[in-house]
């Protein structure tokens, strides 16, 4: 299993390909249209984290335990994110920030790179 940063790093990967995020719906299909993990050339900021933690191994019907308590743990993490990135806290969904009007592919890579320059922030901190 991947760590949480790695898991951020694959989806900053997976969303700043050419047609890697979308918004309004998990994931769209080459032509646009949603779609699920499966057939998906585009996915939203949640659905780029379900790709990375419980997405093939539970397509495959495996055991996701695990990596369905990472997925909370980064949901929860990405959240705090976001606050602190639009210094607010009006934002409490992960779709909340991915759908409005005014997020770009650009904010959504933005405010990933912070979450996770944060958590290195702190890690340093504490002597971790």
């Amino acid at each position: 299993m991947k760590s949480d940063n790695e898991v951020i790093d694959a989806m900053i990967d997976t969303l700043q390909a050419e047609n890697g995020w979308c918004k309004g719906t998990l994931y769209r299909d080459e032509d646009g249209v949603p779609t699920g993990l499966a057939y998906a050339q585009s996915q939203c900021l949640l659905g780029a984290l379900e790709r990375h933690t419980v997405g093939v191994k539970g397509l495959l019907g495996e055991d996701t335990t695990e990596e369905a308590r990472q997925m909370n743990r980064l949901q929860n993490r990405i959240i705090h994110g976001i606050q602190d990135f639009l210094e607010t806290r009006a934002y409490t969904s992960i779709p909340g920030f991915n759908d409005r009007n005014e997020t770009t592919k650009e904010d959504v890579i933005l405010m990933l790179k912070h979450t996770r320059e944060q958590d290195l922030l702190s890690e340093s901190s504490s002597g971790e």
